[in-house]
C-alpha cells in the first residue's frame, strides 16, 4: 500500500542502505525525499483535510424517506483476524455502519437488512465479517427475520455487484447505504455503476470535523500519518476504479 508512512519509512531505509555503500546522492536523494514525506503528511494536518473533504461529498438526509426497500451495511466494521483467534466478533473503529444499520432496520420494520463483507485480507482469511454479523445481529432478535449476509466480496465493487445480486433490487425501489463517511464518495459511485436504482447515502463513522484546515496547531504525527493512511487508500481507489472504467476493464 503506497500509504505515506510507509512511502517515508522506505526512503529513510533506502537513504541508510546508501550511506553504507557510500552512494552518496542517492542517499541524500531518498533521506530529504523521506523528510518531505514526514513534514507533508506527519507534521502538517493533509491527511485530515483530505479525509475532511471525503467525508464531506455525501450527506445523510434531512428527513428520512417513507419507506425503503432495505438497508446495505458494507463491512469494515469487525477484526476478522481477531475474531478468528478469540473465537468472537472483534469490533473495530467502523463500528458506527453496524450500530447505524440496525438503528435504521428497526426504524423501518419492513425493510430488509442486507449485510455485505467477506473477507479483504490475503492471509488468515479464514472468517469473513458475515459471521461476525450474524453473531453481532443475533442480539437484535427483532430482525433475524429480515436479515441477509453475502459473505464473498474482498472490495467495493464486489459489494455493490454481490448485493445486487442477491437483492435483485426493482426500479423505483429505494435503498439506503450505509457505510463510514469517508468511504461513501467510492461506495456510491459504485452502486450505482453496478445498477442499483436508486441509492440514499448514509454516512457514518466520521473521523474529522468536516473542515480542510492545513495549519498545525497541534503536532500530531500519528493521527496525521493514519489519517493520511486512510484518505489515500480511498483516492487510489477511486482513481483505479475511474480508470478501469475508462478502459472497459
Amino acid at each position: 500500500m503506497a500509504a505515506p508512512a510507509n512511502l517515508m519509512g522506505i526512503s529513510l531505509m533506502l537513504a541508510a542502505s546508501g550511506r553504507l555503500l557510500k552512494w552518496w546522492r542517492f542517499s541524500d536523494l531518498f533521506f530529504w525525499l523521506g523528510v518531505g514525506l514526514f513534514v507533508a503528511f506527519g507534521v502538517v494536518p493533509t491527511g485530515p483535510s483530505l479525509l475532511a473533504w471525503l467525508e464531506t461529498q455525501h450527506s445523510r438526509p434531512r428527513e428520512l424517506p417513507g419507506d425503503v426497500a432495505g438497508i446495505i451495511v458494507l463491512g469494515g466494521a469487525f477484526d476478522t483476524y481477531l475474531s478468528n483467534i478469540y473465537g468472537w466478533p472483534i469490533l473495530n473503529d467502523g463500528v458506527e455502519r453496524v450500530l447505524d444499520g440496525a438503528m435504521l432496520a428497526r426504524y423501518y420494520k419492513d425493510a430488509t437488512l442486507l449485510f455485505s463483507g467477506g473477507s479483504g485480507r490475503l492471509v488468515h482469511r479464514e472468517r469473513t465479517e458475515a459471521e461476525d454479523a450474524q453473531v453481532f445481529f443475533s442480539s437484535y432478535p427483532d430482525l433475524k427475520e429480515r436479515i441477509r449476509y453475502e459473505n464473498r466480496s474482498r472490495n467495493t465493487w464486489q459489494n455493490a455487484a454481490f448485493s445486487r445480486d442477491m437483492a435483485q433490487p426493482r426500479a423505483g425501489e429505494r435503498w439506503i447505504l450505509v457505510t463510514s463517511a469517508y468511504h461513501m464518495p467510492r461506495a456510491a459511485m459504485m452502486f450505482k455503476a453496478a445498477g442499483w436504482p436508486e441509492i440514499i447515502t448514509w454516512p457514518t463513522d466520521y473521523r474529522t470535523n468536516g473542515k480542510i484546515d492545513l495549519m498545525p496547531h497541534k503536532l500530531d504525527v500519528l493521527g496525521n500519518l493514519y489519517h493520511s493512511h486512510l484518505a489515500v487508500r480511498e483516492l487510489i481507489g477511486h482513481a483505479v476504479y475511474k480508470a478501469r472504467a475508462k478502459m472497459n476493464i
